[in-house]
């Protein structure tokens, strides 16, 4: 099978919350019902789309930025966690662009190819095993963000807890839990403390292990998934 819509679907729900988003929640609850999630995540899943909309758009936006924007630790950026800001970063975003070409897919999009919902939709234009083999790769990341979120309370954790499901693999949770630890820093929504974490250094998994082979639009509409097969002139659908 080539092509499974549920890793975009997850892609879209780590997306800035705009109308359309929430306009579109029961489509993307009746692909999970279809899906092979868990029903642990099945029912994390719906109270997230729950949540996205029954809470007033800026009450989502607002908590959407200060999680994901605002925070080193929760970044979408899946390099972020593993280069932070070292030379190496850039060569692992021409890897990855690469990676994409060679898959036949072009990325039109306005943000970086290691944001997780662009590497979503790529692993929903791939069969299985190569999705499969994707995620297993950036899997300590997805599984810490996972962890951090859910410390936090957020709804969003079950997100990656569905993606590191579906990559089929196993994680060490002593060790993830020891990464995504704090070290004293608060956990709280506040723009101090928040703003404390940028000043943290990366975390890192050791080698070989997040995607080695492998302007922020804010639409889902536009421009914030924009991938395309090459030569196809149109976006994938």
């Amino acid at each position: 099978m080539k092509g499974d819509l549920v890793y975009k679907a997850l892609g879209l729900l780590l997306t800035y919350p705009e109308q359309e988003l929430v306009d579109a929640t029961g489509e993307l609850d009746a692909l999970f019902d279809a899906s092979e999630l868990s029903s642990e995540h099945l029912d994390g899943l719906t109270k997230l789309t729950t949540a996205l909309r029954e809470t007033p758009l800026l009450d989502l936006q607002e908590a959407y930025v200060r999680l994901f924007d605002r925070s080193t630790r929760l970044s979408l950026y899946l390099y972020e966690h593993v280069h932070g800001e070292s030379r190496d970063r850039g060569q692992a975003m021409v890897d990855l662009q690469d990676y994409y070409k060679q898959h036949g897919v072009v990325s039109t999009a306005k943000e970086l190819p290691d944001y997780v919902p662009i590497l979503c939709e790529f692993c929903s234009m791939l069969d299985n095993e190569t999705a499969r083999a994707v995620l297993s790769d950036a899997g300590p990341v997805l599984a810490l963000l996972g962890t951090r979120l859910a410390d936090r309370k957020s709804h969003y954790a079950v997100v990656f807890d569905a993606l590191v499901q579906l990559a089929e693999i196993e994680v060490d949770a002593e060790e993830v839990a020891a990464a995504a630890s704090d070290d004293g820093v608060p956990v709280d929504d506040s723009f101090e403390a928040l703003d404390r974490i940028w000043e943290e250094t990366e975390i890192t998994f050791g080698e070989g292990d997040a995607l080695d082979s492998c302007g922020k639009g804010r639409s889902p509409q536009d421009d914030l998934i924009q991938l395309r097969t090459k030569g196809s002139g149109a976006p994938a659908q």
